[in-house]
This record gives structure tokens, C-alpha cells and sequence, in this order.
């Protein structure tokens, strides 16, 4: 009895297309896992830069409003914060300073200190305005109101 059956099985074609579109898909699936790694990477560095940003400009609005008085001294690139128990600075540089505690590593394009609306560059200030070399043309504005300290002996 000689039976002549086949065993259902797929043909070679068959499994030669199969890897085929597998190794297609493979590929497809490793150069998107690249794509978002390299995405995630960029995102990750921005928002650590936003972050310092933020943490330095929250750090500089409850130090300047702390104060009863801010000077400035562009020449020394100096910001000084007094009040009546203590005093502390910003040294302004390669990396920003505050409290000799606190450093940012930040660029500074350009430093705009204000008092009454006029622009100082020595003496007391009221407000101060950073702008930032990266990211490009950021400006941090920060503010105080002005104690009546700040009105006396003013000529």
C-alpha cells in the first residue's frame, strides 16, 4: 500500500519572502529606535538649559526681592544684595555666581541694569535685565519694588 500524501508544509518561496519582509521590517524598526534616541538626546540637553535658566532666574527673583537695596558695579562685574541681616553678590562671568553658593553655567550676552526706569551702571537698581548668548537672544527680566530706603539721600 503505497500511499501518496503530502504533509502540508510552506514552500521555500513562501519562506524566502517571510525573512525577507522580517529583515525589512527589522531594519525599518532599528533606524526609527535611532531616530528617537537621537531626538530624545537633543530634548534632553534643552530642557537642561531651560532648566539652569529657570533655577537661575527664580534664585535671582527671591534674592533680589529678599533685599531691601541692589547695587550694581559693572566695572568689577559685581551685584550686590543688602538688607538688614546680611548682604550677598552676583559675580557676573564665565559662570554666574550668587551667594558664592549657587553657580550657573550660563553665557551672557549683554547685562542692562535699571533703576526708575533710567539705565546704571554704577549705584543702586531696581531692575535688571540678562540677555543670554545661548539659547540665542534669551532675556531674563527681573524686578523689585523699591523700598523707601531706596528714596533717601538720592541727590
Amino acid at each position: 500500500m503505497s500511499k501518496n500524501s503530502k504533509i502540508p508544509a510552506f514552500t521555500l518561496n513562501e519562506m524566502l519572502a517571510v525573512i525577507a519582509i522580517t529583515g525589512i521590517i527589522i531594519t525599518l524598526s532599528f533606524s526609527i529606535l535611532r531616530l528617537v534616541q537621537t531626538h530624545f538626546h537633543s530634548l534632553n540637553r534643552l530642557y537642561s538649559v531651560d532648566g539652569e535658566i529657570n533655577r537661575f532666574e527664580v534664585d535671582l527673583l527671591s534674592t533680589m526681592n529678599s533685599a531691601d537695596r541692589v547695587f550694581v558695579n559693572q566695572d568689577l562685574n559685581e551685584i550686590w544684595f543688602k538688607n538688614s541681616l546680611n548682604e550677598s553678590k552676583l559675580l557676573l562671568g564665565d559662570l554666574i555666581q550668587i551667594h558664592d553658593l549657587d553657580t550657573f553655567n550660563l553665557k551672557i550676552n549683554s547685562i542692562n541694569p535699571y533703576f526708575l526706569g533710567e539705565e546704571v551702571i554704577y549705584g543702586e537698581l531696581d531692575a535688571l535685565e540678562i540677555i543670554l548668548s545661548e539659547p540665542k537672544g534669551k532675556t531674563l527680566f527681573v524686578a523689585k519694588r523699591n523700598t523707601a530706603t531706596s528714596f533717601m539721600n538720592v541727590e
